[in-house]
């Protein structure tokens, strides 16, 4: 349900003389009583840094530790110093895969074949403090080119020797140094740099360039060098490259490169799924079985004439093969149990397509295109499934950041195995931010879940930054689903993270279908498909991990873990049953920096529980930094009735309940308050922009970011009201119209109405659940207006704004009555049919032809009160022969005339 966002720009309101709040940019809070500092300590090197061209101040100063250390704080006003948005303690550290340094404390040693030198242009520019938009168009305006964004608290910038000299001189940069061809490659090449002929003499690479339009320069400049250039269109930023190590340091060096690493191939990995994911259920009560839901599985082969098929076939999403894998997880999703009911799928009226990894990617188009072409006819995809993937990793590579850009690009759900390792290697994939990871559990072919255990089958997290993974979780063992080998084919025990994503999967299909049917109080189009009515994909992923099933543990060392089976089981028996108890934005709130959204929503008396599930695209990391992957910083924090503050994820990773208090959680791109008999009662829920360092809402030329909010289960809002009334007035005059809405817990309600003039009726009421409220608005300019409306309860819980009803406000009118003529003169009268006064009217009588004296006579009459008339005269007249008579009436609303023959016989007019 879309609300109306109560935007503010909060921030800690600080004097420059005081010790302000302190907040980690590695997520450590810290309270509000300043116990971090020791009594009676003053600040020290204590600055102050001015933007030209703006009104934002820095405040940067040391300040001294309870341990006593000495540490660096900073804090930002958009407003010259007034009040401050953000207060920092920052880490300095810049967290590349080669080396972790603070570079004012020394830059690592690096082999002089890595080293750069005058044929190398790309830096690193370090600030003190977050990067801000102004420092990017400074950079800019200087002849740099920003190019990405560098952990902590940097920019990778493109430049000469004259830009970088202008760039050093800024006041916020902290630091400036070379983006050395060591810190572009991955670390099994550098750790064999000595025996390089021997370890890689000729290695297939995959070359991540720095702007989409370079990867054709680096291709030829590749084959000019004697490379081979394997896919010259290996993703959005990719080109996969077989390189002798001389040609690899050459091209390591260019200033289009932005990291290297290793090229893999696919690798894949492994009737009760049904029930204990509550897809039985929901058929059951509902119908939902996946109609009209399409949605790709990628893999490894197929068998496409199996009969579970052959009521919908499949789609082919370019050329496929025939293997058991692709025909087991394909059945998983989208059979339809014709051949044995068993092996009924998540969606069993959904209709699949299909890709496979030996045509995708190799000789066929790029993974990244291929993706996009899931949105296109005749595809139109709601989400993708894949149990394949590339070697095993625990970095962030280049294979994560591709994928990262597609789903960031194509807002497209994607659910990916994290593999069978049991430990954290796990397919590259499954490591980007905006992925669904599929993490398993052996279940061991019972419905119970009490003898569930990971026991070191999937792979697990957490990410080299911290990231919780995998997102979800369902079986490893013991499917029942199609494979190959005849059309009737089945078997018993599939299994791995290969069977667990695609079950993961069908519940976000069986979901899609509970959404275009607006069961959740979202607006759809009811003549819409699927596919037209879908939500963001961060919506469907908050959606699934506000529900899903968690399973108990305390503490990380435990067998069910965070770590080891993320937010938990898939439940669309929860999504169900909860229909009516959602909180839920879908991207329609767009944060610039600093800001923060606020949502008030309330919760009844005795509810077992409070989720609140926040999540956000991101644009793709860099894979040269490990320590952080994401780019942009959105924080959740949710506070009780009672002042409580339970920070995004604040003791998840311990246990299934949050813990009060504690710090924003600065790694992950999905943050979760999830609270144990909260109190009754409004709850406030805010979402701020901590950093926005790139856009990531780009349907706006702003620097803005988005976001998908899920909170449940809380009281339902009244529905939006319904609007009623004259579609046209006039200005000044009374307007009445009818509202009306219900409410489902019979509260009485309270109107807002915005008249689309600049005012607005606040909170008329309260009213009775169901009856018309009559409310007026008089409208003092004309022009087209919409009037919208919202309703709240008496428990403050708002609804979506209504449909915009449409009014025309016309201005008063002028109308001249019968002109009469006489002796000497000609009169007539000006009527105001209007429902307001109207001041300083011009009129003329204008004779043309027979008029030796008064041809024209003018005059202002100084009001004409609403409904009412003014009688005016001409001057006086003589002349002989017929006349034209016209009169004319003006006045800012309004302008009108009339003509008229005459006769004039000498002082006598004749009309």
């Amino acid at each position: 349900m879309d609300k109306k966002i109560n935007k503010l720009v909060i921030g800690l309101i600080i004097c420059i003389l005081c010790v302000p709040t302190a907040v980690s940019v590695n997520g450590d809070i810290l309270n509000d009583t300043l116990a971090f500092f020791q009594k009676n300590t003053e600040n020290t090197n204590e600055r102050f840094i001015s933007i030209p061209d703006s009104s934002i101040l820095l405040k940067l100063w040391d300040g001294t530790l309870n341990t006593n250390e000495i540490v660096p704080f900073y804090s930002i006003s958009l407003d010259g110093g007034k009040t401050f948005v953000r207060t920092v303690q920052p880490c300095y550290e810049i967290g590349l895969r080669y080396a972790h340094f603070d570079p004012a404390k020394g830059e690592p040693s690096i082999e002089p074949l890595l080293t750069a030198n005058s044929d190398t242009h790309l830096f690193i520019v370090q600030f003190f403090t977050q990067p801000l938009k102004e420092f990017n168009d400074a950079i800019t305006a200087c002849g740099g080119v920003v190019r990405h964004y560098i952990a902590q608290y940097a920019y990778l910038v493109e430049m000469g020797e004259y830009a970088r000299a202008q760039v050093e001189s800024f006041p916020y940069v902290r630091w400036v140094g070379s983006y050395h061809p060591a810190y572009r490659l991955e670390e099994f090449m550098i750790d064999n740099l000595e025996n390089a002929d021997q370890r890689y003499p000729l290695q297939r690479y995959n070359i991540q360039v720095l702007s989409a339009e370079q990867k054709t320069i680096v291709a030829e400049r590749i084959k000019e060098i004697g490379g081979i250039v394997n896919k010259a269109d290996a993703g959005k930023f990719l080109i996969e490259a077989t390189l002798s190590p001389n040609q690899l340091f050459s091209v390591v060096r260019w200033d289009e490169i932005l990291f290297v690493d290793r090229w893999s191939p696919y690798e894949v990995d492994m009737d009760i799924a049904r029930e204990i994911g509550g897809a039985n259920y929901i058929e059951s009560v509902a119908g939902y079985n996946g109609s009209g839901v399409r949605g790709e599985v990628f893999d490894i082969g197929f068998n496409i004439a199996h009969i579970d098929f052959q009521s919908r076939p499949l789609i082919l999403h370019g050329n496929v093969g025939s293997d058991s894998h692709g025909a087991s997880t394909s059945g998983i999703v989208f059979g339809d149990g014709t051949g044995n009911p068993k092996g009924r799928g998540l969606l069993p009226a959904g209709q699949g397509i299909v890709g496979d990894l030996n045509y995708i990617g190799l000789e066929g188009m790029n993974r990244y295109n291929h993706t996009g072409e899931l949105l296109q006819g005749p595809y139109y995809g709601v989400f993708e499934t894949s149990s394949v993937g590339n070697d095993r990793t625990t970095e962030y590579t280049t294979i994560s950041a591709d994928t990262d850009t597609a789903l960031f690009d194509f807002d497209v759900l994607h659910c990916q195995s994290q593999s069978n390792a049991g430990d954290q290697m796990s397919r590259p994939q499954a490591w980007a931010k905006n992925i669904v990871s599929g993490g398993g559990i052996y279940h061991y072919d019972t419905l119970t879940k009490a003898d569930d255990q990971w026991n070191y089958g999937g792979s697990i997290g957490p990410a080299t930054d911290g990231r919780i993974k995998p997102d979800l979780c369902s079986f490893y063992d013991w499917i029942f689903t199609t494979t190959s080998g005849s059309p009737t084919a089945y078997t018993d025990n599939f299994g791995g993270t290969s069977g667990a994503t695609p079950i993961i999967a069908g519940h976000f299909g069986l979901f899609y279908q509970m959404w275009s049917d607006g069961i959740f109080g979202n607006k759809i189009d009811p003549q819409g498909t699927v596919f037209e009515n879908r939500p963001h994909m961060t919506t469907a992923k908050a959606m699934m991990i506000n529900t899903a099933d968690q399973y108990p543990f305390n503490g990380t060392t435990e067998d069910k873990t965070r770590m080891h089976l993320g937010w938990g089981m898939p439940s669309v028996k929860n999504l169900y049953d909860l229909r009516d108890n959602f909180y839920i934005i879908d991207e329609s709130d767009v944060l610039q920096p600093f800001e923060v959204s606020t949502h008030i929503v309330s919760v009844e008396a005795d509810s077992p529980y409070l989720k609140v599930t926040m999540t956000y695209a991101d644009p793709a990391g860099n894979p040269a930094v490990q320590s952080q992957h994401r780019i942009n910083d959105l924080s959740l924090k949710v506070i009780s009735p009672s002042k409580v503050i339970y920070w995004g994820n604040n003791g998840l990773r311990n246990g299934v309940w949050s813990q009060p208090d504690g710090s924003p959680d600065t790694k992950d791109t999905v943050e979760c308050a999830f609270i144990q008999n909260p109190e009754a009662g409004t709850w406030t829920v805010e979402v701020s922009a901590d950093e926005i360092i790139q856009d990531s809402h780009v349907e706006t030329p702003e620097l803005d970011a988005d976001y998908a909010l899920v909170v449940s289960p809380v009281l339902s809002a009244p529905f939006p009201p319904q609007i009623n009334g004259s579609a046209e007035g006039d200005i000044g005059r009374q307007m009445d119209f009818s509202f009306v809405t219900t409410d489902p817990g019979n509260s009485n309600v309270f109107y807002w109405v915005e008249w689309g003039d600049g005012n607005h009726e606040e909170w008329f009421g309260p009213c009775a659940s169901g009856s018309i409220a009559t409310i007026s608005h008089v409208w003092s300019d004309k022009g087209n207006f919409s009037i919208t409306a919202k309703a709240k309860n008496t428990l403050g819980i708002e609804s979506d704004w209504s449909n915009p009803f449409a009014i025309t406000i016309i201005a008063p009118k002028l109308e001249i009555g019968l002109l009469s003529g006489g002796l000497f003169k000609i009169k007539t009268v000006i009527k105001n049919t209007g429902a307001i006064d109207i001041m300083h009217v011009q009129w003329n009588i204008t004779l043309t032809g027979g008029a030796f004296i008064g041809q024209k006579t003018g005059g202002t009459l100084l009001s004409i009160p609403a409904g009412g008339q003014r009688t005016i005269n001409s001057d006086l007249i003589l002349g002989f022969g017929k006349t034209i008579i016209t009169v004319t009436a003006s006045h800012p609303y309004s302008t009108t005339s009339t003509s008229q023959n005459g006769t004039i016989l000498l002082f006598y007019i004749k009309t």
